[in-house]
């Protein structure tokens, strides 16, 4: 079964966070984790409204920053819910 694309942009998010890193980090990290172009990515409003959603899920935090970008980790929640993921087979575990 072939997630939507909502659920993938979901799963290759939290798994591109999964260490600290700004959103240019996160979108970088997320196009290596797609097995097809996923246009959700090339979208900024988009990301940006989706991280929105994971951090009031607190799925996501924002560390402090010494620039203006803000830093983005995985919660312990966020954890749980890639860990979801890929138990459903939305992402492969990492190798």
């Amino acid at each position: 079964m072939t997630p939507d694309a909502p659920t993938l942009l979901e799963a290759v998010l939290l798994a591109a966070l999964e260490s600290p890193c700004g959103i240019t980090g996160a979108l970088a990290r997320a196009r290596t984790l797609t097995p097809a172009p996923l246009p959700a990515l090339d979208r900024d409003e988009t990301v940006r409204h989706a991280l929105a959603r994971y951090q009031r899920e607190h799925w996501i935090q924002v560390l402090p920053s010494p620039g203006a970008a803000p830093r983005y980790h995985l919660t312990g929640l966020g954890e749980q819910r890639l860990l979801w993921h890929r138990q459903r087979g939305t992402l492969e575990a990492p190798t």
